[in-house]
């Protein structure tokens, strides 16, 4: 269904008493076959009954739109658009775009939210656990980026070769205020120096230190799955980005060794 149809469609269903295809068409300053036929569109679809009354698949359809519309047009207006034209580009680009771009601008729309409301709390620096940032987040998934870096102890930030050892973007997992990272794993390939054969390894296992004890993360089908609870959040409003860090501690194989014990840090890029 086009922009318009939606709009007639969803002032038609918030109707209280008697559907009534003139009062929309007045509201709306258009003919009354116009919204007749977006009428016709929508009970053709599925979406919509004889009785112009939203079907079982067309509670879940309007729903669904309703909830990226909003976020659009809350992204548009936290971007400096009027709030008028937000709505109507809002209905254009749902018209108009692929599900893929669609999905782009929604995302940029939750995290537009959350930084909102971060830096409603005026505060120069905002550090939260994983279970507080559920609060700030809607549930779904997210393609994250990502760093490791080598464990800080040593010294000054230097990329890790964990960053090598899963594939990029990471993907958060939020359900019921509670939520995972969740980490591919890929097989590293490296060439000797010395004596130019290449060398494969992969990780193994994975910690982390939560409430003062060490934890294994679940490692399933090749998917590390890091509990959102043992990271920690920081948002800093001048930046602008809010930042996630989770200290782990992994082994990996390189051909038949079995390699010792290493730290890194994972960072989180949530944007």
């Amino acid at each position: 269904m086009t922009g318009n149809q939606m709009k007639y469609l969803l002032c038609l269903i918030r109707q209280e008493q008697k559907k009534n295809i003139s009062e929309v068409a007045r509201i709306f300053g258009v003919n009354k076959s116009t919204v007749s036929r977006a009428i016709s569109n929508g009970i053709q679809e599925g979406i919509l009954d004889e009785e112009f009354s939203l079907t079982p698949y067309g509670k879940s359809y309007v729903s669904d739109y309703k909830k990226r519309f909003d976020c659009l047009r809350y992204m548009l207006q936290c971007n400096g658009v009027g709030e008028e034209t937000a709505k109507e580009d809002a209905y254009a680009i749902l018209e108009v775009c692929s599900n893929e771009t669609i999905q782009f601008f929604q995302v940029k729309g939750v995290w537009t939210k959350v930084y909102q409301e971060l830096r409603s709390d005026n505060k120069r620096k905002i550090i939260l656990n994983g279970e507080e940032i559920c609060q700030y987040i809607e549930e779904g998934t997210y393609k994250i980026q990502y760093v490791f870096y080598k464990d800080r102890k040593m010294g000054i930030d230097q990329i890790s070769m964990a960053n090598e050892a899963f594939f990029h973007p990471a993907v958060l997992i939020l359900r019921k205020n509670r939520g995972h990272v969740c980490l591919k794993l890929k097989t590293i390939r490296k060439t000797s120096p010395r004596s130019r054969i290449q060398i494969q390894g992969k990780m193994r296992t994975m910690k982390y230190e939560y409430e003062h004890q060490i934890k294994k993360v679940t490692i399933d089908d090749e998917i590390a799955y890091i509990p959102l609870e043992a990271i920690r959040f920081v948002y800093i409003p001048e930046d602008n980005i809010l930042r996630g860090m989770i200290r782990l501690i992994m082994t990996c194989t390189a051909g038949s060794i079995h390699m010792p014990e290493s730290a890194a840090n994972l960072i989180l890029f949530l944007q």
